[in-house]
């Protein structure tokens, strides 16, 4: 079992979103007119395991859900482990966003000949992860000419997500989404849309109270 009371992101200083929606709520998903057009929201602001119990809550309310749940996220350890755990039959997609971002990072600290071949390195590999041929990518990662320590990086992210970087597969089932699009929109709009604002300042009980009137706002329809 994961530790999630200790886990790295079991922190009262930030917000935990989530996001539940079905496939057929998903229209036009691979175009960049793709919406959503029924959610629920989850917010939370503490650790990782009470929102953990806060998500698990609400699906449990969806009945005995089987294979059918499709977790889409950033590759954080207890977001994995918690998935494992509860979920262990469920499908489980690394973001292809967070995956890519990782790829560019590296790719910005090799020597490249111009950057012309620095696009075509990484719009190779990022055809290759689409096509869920990670060993590949790995393979051409550990053959060029950059420093160990940043080789070591990306080859242990990819490593450890490897079974959740199957995207092929993932595009041909359901709505499709490998991204996570979906809640990085509920972060702008459940948090910081009314909690950002400049010159705001926060305690921690009225932060809270806040996230709860949002989430509540959001999943009501009602403006707040």
């Amino acid at each position: 079992m994961y530790d999630y009371e200790k886990s790295l992101a079991a922190t009262m200083q930030e917000v935990k979103s989530g996001r539940l929606f079905r496939g057929t709520d998903c229209l036009n998903p691979h175009s960049d007119a793709s919406y959503l057009s029924d959610s629920q929201y989850v917010g939370h602001f503490g650790t990782s395991a009470d929102f953990c119990k806060k998500l698990g809550g609400v699906l449990d309310c969806y009945g005995d859900l089987k294979d059918r749940p499709v977790f889409i996220n950033d590759g954080a350890a207890w977001i994995r482990e918690w998935i494992a755990d509860n979920y262990p039959v469920a499908g489980s997609v690394l973001d292809f966003y967070h995956a890519m971002e990782y790829l560019y990072e590296f790719a910005g600290k090799v020597s490249f000949d111009a950057a012309s071949d620095k696009k075509q390195w990484c719009d190779k590999q990022k055809e290759l992860l689409l096509a869920s041929d990670v060993e590949t990518v790995l393979k051409n990662i550990s053959s060029i000419a950059a420093k160990e320590e940043d080789k070591k990086k990306i080859t242990k992210y990819y490593q450890n997500n490897k079974g959740r970087m199957k995207y092929k597969q993932y595009r041909a089932i359901g709505c499709g989404i490998i991204g996570s699009g979906a809640i990085e929109s509920a972060h702008r709009t459940v948090v910081q849309k009314r909690m950002k604002l400049s010159g705001q300042r926060w305690s921690i009980k009225g932060a809270k109270n806040m996230l709860r009137l949002r989430v509540i706002s959001m999943n009501s329809g009602q403006k707040l």
